[in-house]
C-alpha cells in the first residue's frame, strides 16, 4: 500500500483508475492499492464463517447480564468491547460444528479459578446445578457462583436462542433454573470473585456441560 500526497496530482482521491489502481483514505492518510477482486465471496468457507458469526453476535444480544459479566471484566482497559471479545473467543472453534459444545461461556479474569466439581442435573423442564467451591487465591474473596444454559444448536446458519442465567451467593452452591423445554441444552459454571485490594470483580473459565430436561 502505497501512501500519497496528492494523489493524481489532487488533493484528494477515491476509487478505482483503470480496474487496475484503488485510491482511498484511511484514518485521514491518503493511499493506493492494486485493485482486488475477492474469488468467490459466497464460498461455502465463508458463508459458514458468517453464519457461526451471526449466531455469536445473536447469542451475545441475548444475553442478561449476569451472562455478559465474565465478558465486561475480560475487556477492562483494553481497547476491545465485550461483544467483540465473546465472539473471538468461540467464532474458530465452532466453525463445522453441527453443536454449541465448544462454545465458551465465561474466560478468566484476575486470578478467579473455576469450581472443583460441577454438577449438572435435568428435572422437569429444569436443570439444576450444584457446585463446589475451589480453594480461594490469595487476596480474593468468593462472592458467588454463577450458572447458565441456552439451547443446543446448530451454530450455522444464524441460530437465535435465548441464554438463561442465576448465581448463588451462599453455600452449599445449588442453582436451579427453570422454564425450560425436553430438549438438550448447553451448560456452564463459574466463579465470581472479588479481589480485596482495590474491589475490583473478575470472573473464572467455565466448567461446562450439557443436560436434557425431561418433559412434563
Amino acid at each position: 500500500m502505497a501512501r500519497l500526497t496528492a494523489p493524481l496530482f489532487s488533493l484528494d482521491a477515491s476509487g478505482t483508475l483503470s480496474k487496475a489502481i484503488t485510491y482511498s483514505k484511511w484514518k485521514g492518510i491518503n493511499y493506493a492499492r492494486t485493485r482486488v477482486i475477492p474469488e468467490n465471496p459466497k464460498s461455502e468457507a465463508q458463508t459458514e464463517v458468517r453464519g457461526v458469526f451471526a449466531t455469536l453476535n445473536e447469542i451475545y444480544k441475548r444475553m442478561p447480564l449476569l451472562a455478559r459479566a465474565p465478558w465486561d471484566a475480560a475487556v477492562l482497559g483494553r481497547p476491545l468491547t465485550a461483544r467483540n471479545r465473546f465472539c473471538q473467543a468461540s467464532c474458530k472453534a465452532l466453525i463445522d460444528q453441527t453443536d454449541l459444545n465448544k462454545l465458551v461461556m465465561s474466560v478468566a479474569s484476575g486470578q478467579a479459578v473455576p469450581p472443583v466439581s460441577v454438577v449438572f442435573t435435568e428435572g422437569v423442564l429444569k436443570i439444576t446445578i450444584t457446585a463446589t467451591a475451589p480453594p480461594v487465591p490469595t487476596g480474593y474473596t468468593l462472592t458467588a457462583i454463577a450458572a447458565a444454559v441456552l439451547l443446543d444448536g446448530d451454530p450455522s446458519p444464524k441460530l437465535s436462542v435465548d441464554t438463561f442465567a442465576a448465581e448463588d451467593e451462599e453455600t452449599p452452591y445449588s442453582i436451579e433454573i427453570t422454564g425450560l423445554t425436553d430438549a438438550e441444552y448447553q451448560c456452564a459454571c463459574w466463579c465470581k470473585m472479588t479481589r480485596t485490594k482495590d474491589g475490583a470483580i473478575h470472573y473464572s473459565e467455565a466448567v461446562r456441560g450439557q443436560a436434557t430436561p425431561t418433559a412434563e
